[in-house]
Formats: structure tokens, C-alpha cells, sequence
């Protein structure tokens, strides 16, 4: 008996691996995204990704979400537990060029429990509204 539970749960464990990692082009799903990472610059008026996009005129291609397993983590940048969202989008106008050097192509997030940590300039621009990224 002991040893077809076993058996059961290691056959299982690509089947839940493939689900904790997500990619996604579908509107419904990239807004649930969006929605997660808030707009710190109150002076905007944007409450979330969701509204800042269109209004500088970037379009999101597709999300991709992972979920961080034991074994997976990179410490002390990525623990396990933490969700990792890459938002691919398309390349910015000038304008937005003009104010901050951005390439568009991906913003990442890692969010670790409350916590929204961007992983790159673009995502650093985009949640703060600020160019001065260290990484």
C-alpha cells in the first residue's frame, strides 16, 4: 500500500510542476495580473498596472507567472515561495524613450508575500514612475 502511494505522488509531481508555471495571452488573465502590481506615484492617478499601460501607450503581449519551489530558489534574490511575474511588452513610443531610457521587451516583479520587488528598469519605471534604477 505504501509503495503505491509513493508511486502515485512521484508520478504526480511533473503534473503539479507543470502548473505552477503559467503563461498566458489571454485579456482576462494578463488583467488579474496587472491588477497585482500597484502604481507607488499617487501624483499619476493610476492604480495598477492595468490602467498605466494604455496610457503609455505600451500593449502587453503575454503574462508569464512561476511559483518559486523549494529547490528552485536562487538566494537572495529569488526564495522559494516567492511568484515571479514577466509582463512582455511591446517596444516603447519616444516619448516614453524621452523620459526614461526603457527598452520595453519585459518588466519582472517578484512578489514575495505583500511585497512587489521589480526586477528590471522597465518594471522599475512603470510601478514608480522613477528612472533610477539599481537593480
Amino acid at each position: 500500500m505504501k509503495a503505491i502511494l509513493i508511486s502515485l505522488l512521484l508520478a504526480a509531481l511533473p503534473i503539479s510542476s507543470a502548473y505552477a508555471n503559467e503563461s498566458t495571452s489571454d485579456a482576462k488573465k494578463i488583467k488579474l495580473a496587472l491588477v497585482r502590481i500597484p502604481v507607488t506615484d499617487k501624483d499619476l492617478g493610476y492604480k495598477d498596472l492595468s490602467v498605466r499601460l494604455p496610457k503609455v501607450g505600451m500593449a502587453v503581449e503575454f503574462v508569464k507567472i512561476t511559483k518559486v519551489a523549494k529547490g528552485e530558489d536562487e538566494p537572495p534574490h529569488i526564495l522559494a515561495g516567492d511568484e515571479i511575474i514577466d509582463i512582455f511588452l511591446s517596444e516603447p513610443n519616444q516619448i516614453v524613450k524621452a523620459i526614461c531610457p526603457i527598452s520595453g521587451g519585459q518588466a519582472s516583479y517578484v512578489i514575495r508575500g505583500k511585497k512587489i520587488i521589480p526586477q528590471t528598469r522597465t518594471a522599475y519605471w512603470l510601478m514608480t514612475n522613477k528612472c533610477d534604477y539599481k537593480g
